[in-house]
């Protein structure tokens, strides 16, 4: 395809929190750089009940090979802290 689009979906969070998140090249064991650019990505808001959602509409189309993960992050203030951590599948 011409790009991708990535969801995210987070339950049981801290309520009222804000946390940046990526998809990267590589696994969570061996990390890699971010997939498709850091600004395509729209932190996930958490409701009065710490669930949240986020999407991003990525201009590049994601290779039907290779590993991916995703990083979910304390905060923007806080990047290199990682909240969660999880490899990605491929889907056919």
């Amino acid at each position: 395809g011409e790009g991708t689009e990535v969801n995210v979906m987070i339950m049981g969070d801290e309520a009222g929190v804000t946390r940046p998140w990526h998809i990267h090249v590589g696994s969570c064991a061996k990390g890699g750089g971010v997939f498709g650019g850091g600004r395509s990505y729209t932190p996930i808001a958490m409701d009065g009940s710490g669930h949240g959602m986020s999407k991003a509409t990525l201009t590049v189309a994601a290779p039907d090979t290779g590993s991916y993960y995703v990083n979910i992050h304390e905060s923007a203030t806080a990047m290199a802290n990682i909240v969660a951590c999880g490899d990605l599948k491929h889907e056919k």
